[in-house]
């Protein structure tokens, strides 16, 4: 929900609106706060599928170790076909069934169809420094260039990339639905080595 959206919202329930300024500063921190919930939620259930696996497979491991574990992953996007601005791919564990980790893959950012737009059609000119600027800040949710379909593919790419270095765990058993073409590049990409 946009400014724009929220304003009609407050407006229907006779209460006032917010600023566009505003309401931005207000949405930056909330996603902020977001991020930091989602990454503790991981980190617990990360330590408990550790625990868990140590605990079931009689482990003899240390804190620092790199365990390996058995996941289920699939991915979603924001809408059905093949024309989704905005994707998830999800790593669970198979014996907790616990979520591990997850990535967005975005074809879409708010600021730059609001805000890019206005620059580029009132200051043409301007605007490829606008953008460069908006990248380098960090505000610029696009992080993927492709079709929606290859959403999930990236994601996976990305998670088995991240598993040893953010939770100690190598994902050496996937289970997912027939339809993914994520397996392929796993096997193509070798995350963890040539074994």
């Amino acid at each position: 929900m946009g400014p724009y959206s929220f304003n009609n919202f407050c407006e229907s329930l006779e209460m006032p609106g917010l600023h566009q300024k505003t309401f931005n500063n207000i949405a930056k921190r909330l996603y902020s706060q977001n991020e930091r919930l989602a990454d503790q939620v991981f980190s617990t259930a990360v330590t408990f599928v550790r625990r868990e696996h140590i605990r079931q497979y009689a482990l003899d491991v240390g804190e620092e170790d790199i365990i390996d574990i058995s996941v289920s992953f699939d991915g979603s996007w924001l809408t059905r076909g093949h024309k989704s601005l905005i994707g998830i791919g999800c790593v669970i564990d198979v014996l907790t069934g616990l979520i591990l980790d997850g990535h967005v893959c975005s074809l879409h950012c708010h600021i730059c169809a609001q805000s890019g737009a206005f620059v580029k059609r009132e200051t043409p000119h301007r605007y490829e420094r606008w953008r460069q600027e908006h990248i380098a800040s960090g505000e610029c949710t696009i992080n993927f260039e492709g079709t929606s379909g290859l959403m999930e593919v990236k994601a996976a790419e990305v998670l088995w990339s991240r598993s040893v270095k953010r939770h100690k765990m190598r994902y050496t058993t996937m289970v997912s639905d027939g339809d993914s073409k994520a397996h392929t590049k796993l096997l193509e990409l070798k995350p963890y080595g040539p074994d």
